[in-house]
């Protein structure tokens, strides 16, 4: 990943079930209207890793991931969405949660 540092390699891994939760909790708290870039930073800061598994980056890096091309950022977030099984619309789901309990009151 040139993107990153020459030679410098990235891993993808995958989240343990608290992680998990929490990722979709915080995807949850952008609200509807964040962006699917904002989304897809937020999930690979959780999974950014070196080869020992150690992350990368803290829960609030996104911006470091968001400084990268669009192309990028697409790349590493299919590695993390297919890493860790999300589901084609799960991501975008869990967000609108929120509004459909609204809608419901």
């Amino acid at each position: 990943m040139p993107e990153w540092g020459e030679g410098r390699v990235l891993h993808v891994r995958r989240l343990s079930m608290a992680e998990r939760l929490e990722f979709l909790d915080a995807n949850e708290a952008l609200g509807p209207d964040a962006s699917e870039p904002l989304r897809t930073a937020h999930l690979l800061v959780r999974c950014l890793c070196d080869e020992d598994g150690v992350r990368l980056l803290g829960d609030d890096d996104a911006a470091v991931v968001l400084a990268h091309s669009e192309e990028v950022l697409a790349r590493l977030g299919v590695a993390a969405v297919h890493v860790n099984h999300f589901g084609e619309d799960e991501i975008e789901s869990e967000a609108g949660k929120s509004d459909e309990a609204q809608l419901d009151d």
